[in-house]
């Protein structure tokens, strides 16, 4: 059979198996081409989100090496954590008249938090890295605003935290949601106001299962449909 037929004007062309055996090729590469993409845009994710897991880890060691303990977290929520307010530092402002009023403030003024309003979130009523009357240290000089979002209790418009946020998607059912409608349930909102469920910074300091005698980081993360866990210790 012969591969190439001769047009009218003398030119030779195509046969259709030709031109379908083409089309195939092209597929082909098209597919390998989507293929390394999606795993080059998966490796950079990854190394963007190991990235500040190292620069977290070398904000709680130089805490620890500071007050000889790990930022405290009580409880199984592991991703309603004091990290934040721990490694930024806070502002203790007493009120020795009534203690219950006193409050433990950022650095820059935004959120403000009573004794009561720390145990609602965090189960615990103070912070230990806070200056009396000033900032105290900053283990997290660097952080940008879109790498936290505001916890928020619904019913309680004016009691707000932070916490620090991992910057892609939660796998269904592991983030904090946007909005709860549930009495006295919490749920997180971005600097954006991202309708999307905040996917936090895991913390277990409490009863680490990966690293018994310090604590457990990781972050939980949505590829695909694949689930991938980047945590201090070896995946």
């Amino acid at each position: 059979m012969k591969h190439m037929v001769r047009t009218k004007n003398g030119n030779k062309a195509f046969t259709l198996v030709e031109l379908l055996t083409v089309i195939a090729i092209m597929s082909i590469v098209a597919g390998l081409v989507v293929g390394l993409v999606a795993v080059a845009g998966k490796a950079k994710r990854k190394a963007r989100i190991t990235a500040e897991l190292n620069q977290l880890v070398a904000a709680i060691d130089s805490y620890y090496a500071k007050y000889n303990a790990y930022p405290p977290q009580i409880g199984g929520n592991t991703g309603v954590n004091a990290l934040y307010h721990e490694l930024i530092g806070t502002r203790y402002n007493p009120d020795n008249v009534t203690p219950a009023n006193s409050t433990f403030s950022t650095p820059d003024g935004r959120i403000s938090l009573t004794p009561a309003g720390i145990q609602t979130y965090f189960g615990f009523d103070g912070f230990a890295n806070a200056g009396d009357g000033s900032p105290a240290n900053n283990y997290l000089p660097t952080i940008r605003p879109n790498q936290t979002a505001f916890l928020k209790v619904n019913g309680q418009p004016t009691l707000t935290a932070q916490i620090l946020i991992v910057p892609a998607e939660a796998p269904p059912g592991r983030g904090i949601p946007a909005s709860n409608t549930n009495p006295g349930g919490i749920f997180a909102t971005t600097v954006e106001g991202d309708p999307k469920p905040v996917n936090p910074w895991r913390y277990n300091a409490s009863n680490p299962k990966n690293n018994p005698n310090s604590y457990d980081l990781w972050a939980e993360i949505l590829v695909g449909d694949e689930t991938l866990i980047i945590g201090n210790w070896d995946n």
